[in-house]
């Protein structure tokens, strides 16, 4: 387990739920400093408020996320990590899509966490040591899938982002990586429960070799791409899917 100062600053969009949550707790545990974006600060309550600083944005307008974020870095020395978690989901077939609809989603899950990761990778806003971004992606970027292609789109758009920024943001010390999860157990599952029976996860469990995801088995390869333990690791999507897509 890496241990932090509270001198380690790192940011968490989605910070309020499933993977983003649970990367929250495992920083503050860590002894870093934590500043967690996200919509519902009362499931923050339990934590280590010390070191904990809240701001709630709405993710769906990604001019002002920028805005907030230019601002917001302006309180801390440097940073020397950034997790991308902040997203939502759409389940339905794609000619019942509405655009609007698909536009929204693309500026919550990819947009806007770009326009963190614009802010964060400024060579004045980082360690001297250097700092990493983790973007939470999804297999379903890689692998097809019916009903979810705007969340998919914005997933795949994610990787090839991703790409790009470890090129870009290498000259300075900053290393760019995308985690890339199965099917986990959060909170999404239920707030879709209509898709995601009772029934259909029990035969979704028997198509993963190893079960259907835990969030923290999601955390644990997140932690590590944000430690030094990856210093030589920039540029990668990193499959943790339970063996799904073997």
């Amino acid at each position: 387990m890496c241990k932090y100062n509270t001198s380690d600053n790192f940011i968490v969009t989605g910070a309020t739920s499933g993977i983003g949550l649970a990367t929250t707790k495992a920083l503050l545990t860590a002894g870093a400093t934590v500043i967690a974006i996200g919509r519902n600060p009362e499931k923050l309550n339990s934590l280590n408020l010390r070191n904990l600083y809240f701001v709630e944005m709405d993710f769906s307008k990604t001019d002002e996320v920028e805005q907030g974020i230019s601002s917001l870095v302006k309180q801390f020395s440097s940073f020397r990590g950034c997790i991308l978690a902040a997203g939502t989901q759409l389940i339905l077939p794609f000619t019942a899509c509405k655009m609007s609809k698909m536009a929204n989603l693309l500026n919550i899950n990819l947009l806007s966490n770009l326009a963190v990761a614009k802010v964060f990778g400024k060579k004045k806003n980082i360690s001297r040591d250097g700092a990493s971004i983790v973007f939470l992606s999804s297999i379903s970027s890689i692998r097809g899938s019916q009903g979810i292609l705007p969340y998919a789109a914005s997933k795949a758009a994610m990787n090839a982002s991703m790409k790009c920024l470890a090129l870009e943001f290498s000259k300075n010390n900053v290393r760019v990586n995308a985690l890339l999860p199965g099917l986990v157990k959060t909170e999404l599952l239920e707030k879709h429960s209509n898709v995601y029976t009772h029934k259909y996860l029990e035969e979704l469990e028997q198509q993963y070799p190893l079960g259907l995801g835990e969030v923290k088995q999601i955390v644990e390869p997140i932690m590590f791409l944000l430690s030094s333990r990856s210093s030589w690791i920039t540029g990668s999507e990193i499959v943790v899917d339970g063996g799904i897509s073997i």
